[in-house]
């Protein structure tokens, strides 16, 4: 038999052997999933810094104990790889920079100048094409008292900022275009001026899509022009705002709570109190690292204010929110509450509690927080 019947098929062999080997070789050096067996393995080569690793610890504390499928963590540190520049551990963007910029180029001094004549160029006519029936996340709604048909609201939107219907909402009016994206999250109105609104921006609620905030921003006339409160514009204080609530008989006491974020930012979450509009405020509260996620105040005493804090329980206030206690006797293991006021029997207090793998919780109380007890469905 001829020796080439041999000798041809062992070199065929031999070539798709080595060329295995070498494609194999190539492509663990660009295919992370080769590199990287898991998606733990994923996230612990792109957690390279110690706060990204604190965030990330952080999130684990405050999500269930089933495993995470997209891994959010691992996103967030690749939001904050972006926007940091080779050789940093950080972002080195100095505070309120986007505001800062923004009056740059407009040549202003002060964000109360901005408004739609600010634009300079040719303005361009636009045409909403839709679609109408998509909206995003809404925290905050204020029900103009001074219109008697109630069809006049302000709403705050996360990533759009005020609007204004006269209508009950079949056509809005923004009430800050001329203002970068702003993320709000709350707003409340003056109830003894109610061309007083405050609006608090970014969000604290530890979702993954977080827009960050620029502080406090207020209105003396009924929203058609806005001034940002230059004492609010510290991020490791202000960056998420989660409630804000308006003494009932002084415009200028305002409380205000923080939350951290899952973007990080401040070092815990706190509640602050002002009484001169804004100009200047008082740390009044430390939650430490479980958020303050929202304030309520008495209808009927303008001394008396609650606070939920997220996996602790309920605080009350019965000196205008200068001190604190803390109320939760009867409410179990719960991590988000909501907190309402009877506006009949102002001692009655209910609470929707997120309890993890039990679903929701409901609670009551008669004693105005001192004791709690559970409304099972």
């Amino acid at each position: 038999m001829n020796f080439k019947y041999y000798v041809l098929p062992f070199l065929f062999s031999a070539v798709l052997i080595t060329s295995f080997f070498i494609f194999k070789k190539t492509a663990d050096q660009f295919d992370l999933s080769r590199k990287f067996r898991t998606p733990k393995d994923i996230e612990l080569s792109l957690l390279n810094n110690r706060k990204a690793k604190e965030r990330a610890e952080e999130f684990e504390n405050t999500t269930e104990e089933s495993e995470k499928e997209d891994h959010p963590e691992i996103f967030a540190q690749y939001e904050h790889d972006i926007r940091t520049r080779d050789g940093e551990k950080n972002p080195a963007y100095p505070p309120n920079y986007r505001i800062k910029e923004l009056l740059k180029a407009r040549h202003l001094t002060s964000t109360k100048e901005l408004k739609y004549n600010t634009i300079k160029g040719s303005a361009y006519n636009w045409i909403e094409r839709g679609p109408g029936n998509v909206s995003g996340r809404t925290r905050g709604v204020i029900v103009d008292p001074d219109d008697p048909s109630a069809n006049t609201w302000f709403v705050g939107s996360v990533g759009g900022g005020v609007w204004k219907t006269t209508n009950a909402g079949n056509s809005w009016i923004n009430l800050t275009p001329e203002l970068p994206n702003l993320a709000t999250s709350t707003i409340a109105m003056a109830p003894s001026n109610h061309n007083i609104i405050y609006v608090g921006t970014g969000e604290g609620f530890f979702n993954v899509d977080q827009i960050d905030g620029s502080g406090i921003w207020k209105s003396t006339d009924k929203g058609n022009t806005w001034i940002q409160l230059t004492s609010t514009t510290n991020p490791d204080k202000f960056k998420n705002i989660m409630r804000i609530v308006v003494n009932a008989k002084d415009e200028n006491i305002v409380l205000a709570a923080s939350g951290r974020g899952f973007n990080g930012g401040a070092s815990s979450s706190k509640i602050f109190r002002t009484t001169d509009g804004g100009t200047t405020w008082d740390d009044v509260f430390d939650s430490g690292g479980n958020n303050v996620e929202q304030l309520v105040s008495d209808p009927a005493n303008s001394d008396i204010y609650y606070a939920t804090v997220n996996s602790v329980g309920v605080y009350k206030s019965i000196d205008g929110g200068k001190t604190w206690q803390k109320t939760s006797e009867g409410i179990g293991k719960v991590k988000r509450l909501e907190l309402a006021v009877s506006p009949i029997d102002h001692n009655r207090l209910y609470v929707s509690a997120e309890a993890g793998k039990k679903g929701s919780m409901f609670y009551f109380s008669k004693d105005g927080g001192e004791h709690w007890k559970s409304i099972e469905p």
